[in-house]
């Protein structure tokens, strides 16, 4: 990227300029808490779902000549992210049923929630939310955008790369207060 009269050049120097500022500190420290947070409720919502699958059993359903089914056998499903391999609709219906039923029963899940909102996928929306604001914050001075960070050469990878970038240098400062260690 050729910077231009509105774009400062990526260096330690300039860096340090436009990270160094209360309100990137006030955004690291949101997304420490949201990170946490969003990693506890998908444990909490994955750990509901194993239960769940492990219940009430339900199997893939043979796909033209996958080599997953090379032996003829239907695999049972006890991850949900490959529940959109079952085409057994009632099944898949009562296990979606039983996870909003035992979120909500369990209080990981607000009862105004909607039945087929996940509780850690909205935590996890949160998440990108603060990621944004992040980029949109530090990399504007540089003309650094979401889009250019996940339609670049490397895709994600160059968003992740940033985040960590910022939030290790925000986190490295002396004068930061970490928030998830405040109360420790």
């Amino acid at each position: 990227m050729t910077p231009n009269n509105n774009t400062l050049v990526l260096n330690v120097q300039n860096m340090n300029k436009v990270v160094n500022t209360p309100s990137v500190k006030t955004l690291v420290a949101s997304y420490l808490m949201q990170r946490a947070f969003t990693e506890i409720m998908r444990e909490r919502v994955n750990a509901v779902y194993t239960e769940i699958l492990n219940e009430i059993p339900i199997f893939e359903d043979m796909r033209d000549n996958s080599p997953r089914f090379a032996n003829g056998e239907r695999t049972r499903i006890l991850n949900h992210n490959y529940l959109y391999l079952s085409e057994d609709e009632e099944a898949v219906q009562k296990i979606y049923d039983e996870m909003d039923s035992r979120l909500k029963k369990l209080q990981i899940k607000p009862e105004n929630m909607e039945h087929d909102y996940c509780p850690a996928l909205v935590e996890e929306e949160k998440l990108r939310d603060i990621e944004h604001l992040i980029i949109k914050e530090t990399g504007n001075p540089f003309g650094v955008t979401v889009n250019k960070l996940v339609c670049g050469g490397n895709g994600l990878e160059n968003y992740k790369k940033w985040i960590d970038l910022i939030v290790g240098a925000i986190v490295s400062l002396p004068d930061f207060e970490n928030p998830l260690k405040k109360n420790q």
